[in-house]
């Protein structure tokens, strides 16, 4: 095929906010679909060059999969490799784990299923993973291997639909991205079957052009030498470049994604392909030797980014700020063009090697990748201070029922089925929460236990689910049924009890993540909007309305309610922070009396019979010295960023028993 500078331009349009939205600049919020334009010109390529060999009658599965490889693995693997080291020095028992399971992802072209299988939530933050990027190769990669002989046997026996074909696959697997965007955001996320429709769009623009036999000059829908003709393309083009500019600056992280959204930046690409050309502007634009230079090396700044900036996160506990970024940045590039030259483009041109050989040497050289795997897996705590393992096993300070007794989307529990963590015969009391109830929920068992209450304690927790009816989050929709089976649960009972409302209250209400100036700024999603009814402003209303509701209810049917207030958030991973700087956490508490504040002023107005209060809040915080602690001489107090230790809990269900004695409840 012939060449378009115009193409590697697109290119760097695409790396360049992919890395800047990683290094962190809000500015670049949607920067991550520079990878669906990846995905685009992916499937255009390939496409147009199977096509063009198969009308020649040359076309080779082999000789494909050969170029492929001499392609994507060179780099990969040498960047794989380089980031061992650094991840043995430098990683954390359970992170160096991770990053070995990771390697083997990488080898087997199942990268995207591993860190999808991973994915949860507790996984460790994702600027963590110095792999995580890989995820995008291993779709491409799955691609690579289903795509090609799909398309030769519909070549041969059904050449005139063709098009229809990939049209209607790509359809199908758009609409099912759609679907899962809310049902299974994870798996939408990484998978190919919700992917491949990105790459079907590049496939459709390439058999448009290669059917109407016309060249980038000339999108066939006018003539070519035509005055309506370069204005047509004028228009689509800067359409194109529009769109994808509008994704960058506009999207950010709590846009569903990819779903129906995803066609903006994806038919923006579409568009540039169809109609950009060294007679357009946007072709203009994106020859210029500056892009097309970024576009030739954006393949090897797509491999080294990420792990430079995961290792500097791991490294620099206290945060990487802008300016360290910038020369990571610089770094990355500077790392990038070593490699296209010494590596990349030396290898995908060299003809020293026969097929055989190049192939069987990637086969060797996945294999070596997979025993490395095993052999990081078998490391353990091996080379690592007793100091840094003892702070490490807090990790472990939870609920022994987590697995069995927390509800999920993959493994929901009914309320007949919620787990009885004690029995008695004097009372009930149900703790009705999302995963800031699982320790607390065991904690209180025990405490039960130890002051000799014969009372029935029932876990009702569920991933991420506010503890109200009828609302729910647009990524948790398992949360909607999970709290009106409670709350019909709770309603219906006639063992009527005390019922201990717990969550995490400022994520739900204010829709943000904690964010200290000590640098513990908690990553990953704001809570998303709870139902597409509620918008930003009258979120916070609707929610704590249904909650009085719920209250009010529940007190009716014979239910005494504790409305339980978060427990500070330390913002940053507890063990791995104390682990890595040898000393206790500290951070201030005006933050997180902000935060709480704008709840209990919400809350102020509940009915006060069969109805109280209760706030941990000091037994974590000296509110005088204005410090919140992250642990003390016995213990830590949290297990990840947010959640209490069990050793925690039982502090908090200590005081949560003297709290309801003094009300006279036990």
């Amino acid at each position: 095929m012939n060449y378009r500078p115009e193409i590697d331009g697109l290119r760097a349009v695409a790396i360049i906010p992919v890395i800047l939205f990683h290094a962190g600049f809000s500015i670049f919020s949607g920067g991550f679909v520079g990878v669906d334009v990846f995905f685009v010109i992916s499937g255009y390529l390939i496409t147009t060059i199977i096509f063009q060999e198969m009308k020649e009658g040359k076309f080779s599965i082999w000789s494909f999969y050969e170029r492929r490889a001499k392609r994507i693995l060179p780099a990969l693997f040498i960047v794989t490799l380089l980031c061992i080291p650094f991840a043995w020095l430098w990683m954390l028992p359970s992170e160096f784990e991770d990053f070995s399971q990771s390697i083997a992802g990488v080898a087997t072209f199942t990268s995207n299923i591993f860190f999808w299988r991973e994915s949860g939530y507790f996984e460790d933050p994702a600027e963590l993973k110095p792999l995580l990027h890989t995820w995008s190769l291993a779709v491409e990669e799955q691609f690579y291997i289903f795509y090609p002989p799909l398309l030769l046997i519909l070549y041969k026996l059904v050449p005139k639909r063709l098009f229809i074909i990939i049209a209607l696959i790509t359809l199908c697997s758009l609409c099912l991205s759609q679907w899962a965007s809310s049902a299974y955001a994870s798996a939408n996320f990484y998978l190919l079957p919700t992917r491949a429709w990105e790459m079907g769009i590049g496939a459709l623009v390439a058999l448009y052009l290669q059917k109407n036999k016309v060249q980038k000059q000339n999108l066939g829908l006018l003539p070519s030498e035509s005055y309506w003709q370069l204005l047509w393309q004028q228009a689509i083009s800067l359409l194109g470049i529009s769109l994808i500019t509008y994704s960058i600056l506009f999207f950010d992280k709590n846009t569903p994604f990819p779903s129906v959204w995803a066609l903006i930046p994806v038919l923006g690409t579409a568009f540039i392909i169809l109609a950009a050309d060294g007679k357009t502007l946007v072709g203009k634009l994106l020859s210029h030797k500056s892009l097309v230079g970024i576009g030739l090396v954006s393949y090897s700044a797509y491999l080294w980014h990420q792990p430079i900036f995961a290792f500097a996160r791991i490294r620099l506990v206290d945060g990487v700020t802008e300016w360290v970024f910038v020369g990571l940045i610089i770094l990355t590039f500077f790392l990038s063009v070593v490699t296209y030259f010494l590596i990349e483009n030396p290898v995908r041109k060299s003809k020293s090697y026969s097929r055989f050989k190049v192939l069987s040497s990637a086969f060797v050289a996945c294999v070596a990748f997979i025993m490395i795997s095993w052999a990081g897996q078998q490391r353990g705590d091996y080379g690592y201070e007793s100091s840094i393992i003892n702070a490490i096993n807090w990790k472990e300070n939870i609920s022994p029922a987590r697995k069995t007794c927390h509800a999920t989307a993959r493994t929901p529990i009914t309320p007949s089925n919620a787990c009885t963590l004690e029995e008695g015969i004097d009372g009930n009391i149900y703790v009705w929460g999302d995963s800031h109830g699982v320790e607390l929920s065991w904690a209180l068992a025990e405490e039960l236990k130890d002051k000799n209450y014969q009372y029935t304690l029932k876990q009702m927790t569920g991933s991420q689910c506010i503890p109200i009816p009828n609302i729910y989050s647009m990524r948790e929709k398992h949360c909607l049924s999970h709290n009106e089976r409670i709350f019909e649960y709770l309603k219906n009972t006639h063992r009527k009890g005390v019922v201990v409302l717990a969550a995490r209250w400022p994520l739900y209400l204010l829709g943000t993540r904690v964010q200290h100036n000590n640098g513990c700024r908690e990553e990953g999603k704001d809570s998303s909007r709870f139902v597409s009814s509620i918008d930003e402003n009258g979120r916070m209303e609707k929610v704590i309305a249904q909650l009085e509701k719920t209250i009010r209810e529940l007190v009716s049917v014979g239910h005494k309610v504790v409305f339980m207030h978060e427990v500070p958030e330390p913002g940053c991973d507890v063990p791995s922070w104390i682990a890595k700087k040898g000393h206790d956490l500290v951070y201030s508490s005006e933050i997180h009396m902000e935060r709480k504040e704008v709840v209990a002023t919400l809350i102020q107005n509940f009915p006060t019979l069969s109805f109280t209060i209760f706030d941990p809040t000091d037994l974590f915080c000296d509110l005088k010295d204005y410090t919140c602690n992250a642990a003390s001489n016995s213990g830590l107090y949290y297990f990840d960023d947010n959640h209490p230790s069990l050793f925690a809990s039982g502090i908090v269900s200590e005081k949560l028993l003297n709290h309801l004695e003094n009300s006279n409840w036990l």
